[in-house]
């Protein structure tokens, strides 16, 4: 059945720019129908059931109920309005109309079931992620990519501007993410071949060697990256996948809803536990609170080991390979 998210305004002008923002953000995964009178509405209703319906406050009215028991979002005249859910019904969801309309489309993925979750079914994700600077950080990933490549079929692809790691993930032929995103952009036929082209193998992980040009990344929409790693696992057949994700990428987040899990360094200096805060009380703004629960704080070991040309030599050995073993036995993910 067709997803449709049916929108109620009696305020015309309103109505048809909030319709072509969702319009825009949707990108044809779900149908919108627009109602400014009553009687139109009530009509739809009775004829058929929307995945969710949008109503302006001053259009909401009790006998909604008695047409529509589905997911409803009645857009608030006041950001106070939004606490007061339950007077709308047990079914509904208050947002404030008068905000950007991004964050009202956010909200309304959150409370709606328009689109599927974006977690990729046919294989695993995992992201590693953090607004602090932990510099273990990529070892850490390193290291979860070995540890889960001695089970299952793994990638690693890693989305920082400078990654330093050209000597342990070397480049054949200086094919790098660079040409890989340049094949995926092109949308042509033999994109995925050329794609499946860059990915090299050391030690039982495959990997596409890091960008060489910083602005490689930051220029890539999030969503066309989502795909991207949506296309390379479908191809290739991989089990699981892992991002190490930095703020070179925009809105990395989005690429994070992919995940089943996102592994967040952390440290306990001063800025490091505000910056986390701050992170976190942005996603509660923007609606995306839910992801947070995917994401298991770390504090990674000064481990005597680290990172040089002799990486993939002594990596089992390594007090960073035992701390993420751990881990993940404890998660269960190997």
């Amino acid at each position: 059945m067709n997803r449709t998210c049916a929108i109620y305004d009696n305020n015309e002008n309103y109505a048809r720019r909030l319709m072509h923002a969702m319009s825009m953000k949707a990108n044809q995964q779900f149908n919108i129908e627009l109602f400014t009178q009553k009687d139109a509405f009530e009509k739809y209703l009775r004829d058929g059931s929307p995945t969710v319906a949008m109503v302006s406050e001053s259009g909401f009215y009790d006998g909604i109920s008695d047409l529509y028991d589905g997911s409803l979002v009645v857009l608030t005249e006041e950001p106070e309005n939004e606490t007061d859910a339950k007077r709308f019904g047990s079914n509904a969801t208050a947002v404030y109309r008068y905000q950007p309309m991004d964050r009202i489309y956010r909200e309304l993925m959150e409370h709606s079931d328009l689109q599927p979750k974006k977690r990729l079914d046919t294989f695993d994700v995992i992201g590693i992620y953090s607004p602090v600077n932990v510099m273990p950080k990529t070892e850490f990933a390193l290291n979860i990519a070995k540890v889960l490549s001695e089970k299952y079929k793994v990638l690693y692809i890693n989305f920082e501007e400078f990654s330093g790691l050209d000597e342990i993930l070397v480049s054949t032929d200086d094919i790098t993410l660079s040409d890989a995103l340049y094949y995926y952009r092109q949308q042509r036929d033999n994109a995925a071949e050329k794609i499946m082209g860059t990915i090299r193998s050391v030690d039982g992980i495959d990997y596409i060697a890091p960008v060489m040009c910083a602005e490689d990344i930051s220029y890539v929409e999030s969503e066309q990256l989502v795909s991207f790693v949506e296309c390379v696992g479908k191809n290739k057949g991989y089990e699981v996948i892992i991002l190490d994700l930095s703020s070179a990428v925009k809105q990395p987040w989005r690429l994070m809803e992919c995940c089943s899990t996102i592994y967040m360094p952390v440290r306990n200096d001063y800025l490091s536990e505000r910056k986390i805060l701050e992170f976190e009380t942005y996603f509660y703004g923007i609606g995306m609170s839910k992801m947070l629960d995917r994401i298991e704080k770390v504090r990674l070991p000064e481990c005597e080991s680290g990172v040089d040309r002799e990486f993939w030599e002594k990596i089992k050995s390594g007090g960073m390979y035992r701390f993420v073993k751990k881990i993940l036995e404890r998660s269960e993910k190997i």
